[in-house]
């Protein structure tokens, strides 16, 4: 049990070119975290992200590309009382392989942000990944998960419930509505990886059958799908369709006040920020329901539709339809304030402090 300080051991990289979600996630949390309670351990590379420089309560370690897990483990044993999140790393696999009256003082929390349990999310993952997805997983003992369905997936393979559910968080201060939106032609934003389970090509399709309109996919490649992804566009003659890289979070910003419509047409996803991002500048949103995300309020906030089919008619409505986009707009806003991050933090802090007095 802490004395003074509860010190939490963050395992995600903090560099400023790295715009992982987890990543970006854990240092909005770790910049909220009550200074009097909290001391945090945050991990880079190369170049941490400004925002957690000179920090009081904010404690910076470069791991070089030799000898690295050795560091992270070293690091584990700095009088940490909480290490947040063991992820698919062999850092995490052989923290658990180190004999547990040794590191029994440490606890360990996990964020379940997504599935990656059936069949068709495991052939995704490499065989290292998957040793390590097998082995890491049942032994953390504290699991939170970022909406009910995926804490009642995760029940079903392992057998016990998270603690809690929190959800991802929004800045809402960085993330707001542009005073008006004065192009003409309406723009479709896509922001995720280029990858085939987001079904980037479902935005091209979409692009195809409304030419009137303009589309942005904004994402990074992961393996070779988005090669599929140029050969649509060149055999669809898809002149209304632009490709970006990621975007730091003020370019982000910026670019949704320009857009009109966030189509996020992913298979599968736990709770996707971009789509609260999306929210709080007044982007109408377009998901799947099948993961029963409460990023959107169906009917109210944008759509959650079943299928392909679904979505091209829900597209067709907003995009024909300037006042109900404005009025799904403005309800959006005012819906993703629940989500901001300050009042996910006080959650967060009080998760730690609970697993902090744990005997």
């Amino acid at each position: 049990m802490p004395t003074q300080k509860i010190r939490i051991y963050f395992t995600n990289w903090v560099d400023t070119y790295n715009f992982n979600a987890q990543s970006l996630n854990a240092r909005e949390i770790a910049l909220r975290l009550d200074p009097a309670q909290f001391e945090s351990t945050l991990l880079y590379e190369q170049t941490p992200d400004p925002r957690v420089l000179n920090h009081a309560n904010i404690h910076l370690v470069r791991i070089p590309p030799r000898l690295g897990t050795v560091m992270m483990l070293a690091q584990a044993f700095q009088q940490q009382d909480i290490i947040f999140r063991l992820n698919l790393t062999h850092f995490a696999y052989l923290f658990l392989h180190i004999p547990f009256f040794l590191r029994s003082r440490i606890k360990l929390v996990d964020w379940l942000e997504g599935y990656e349990l059936d069949s068709r999310e495991r052939s995704q993952l490499t065989a290292r990944q998957l040793i390590y997805l097998d082995y890491i997983q049942p032994r953390i003992p504290n699991r939170v998960a970022i909406t009910d369905a995926v804490g009642e997936a995760w029940t079903q393979v392992f057998g016990s419930a998270p603690i809690t559910t929190i959800p991802v968080g929004v800045d809402t201060k960085q993330f707001v509505p542009p005073r008006a939106r004065t192009h003409t032609r309406p723009v479709v934003l896509y922001v995720g990886a280029l990858i085939e389970r987001k079904c980037p090509h479902v935005v091209l399709l979409a692009a195809k059958c409304f030419r009137d309109a303009d589309f942005i996919l904004v994402g990074s490649p992961r393996g070779d799908f988005y090669k599929h992804l140029h050969v649509l566009q060149a055999k669809w003659r898809l002149e209304n369709v632009t490709f970006k890289d990621l975007l730091p979070h003020p370019q982000l910003a910026q670019l949704m006040q320009q857009s009109d419509i966030l189509l996020h047409p992913s298979k599968s996803e736990g709770l996707p920020k971009v789509v609260l991002e999306g929210a709080a500048t007044g982007l109408p949103a377009i998901i799947l329901k099948h993961y029963r995300a409460p990023a959107v309020l169906d009917g109210e906030t944008g759509f959650q539709v079943d299928n392909v089919a679904e979505v091209m008619q829900r597209l067709d409505l907003l995009l024909h339809d300037p006042n109900a986009r404005r009025r799904m707009g403005s309800a959006a806003v005012e819906y993703v304030q629940r989500f901001d991050w300050d009042n996910i933090v006080r959650q967060w802090q009080a998760v730690f402090v609970h697993l902090a007095n744990q005997p």
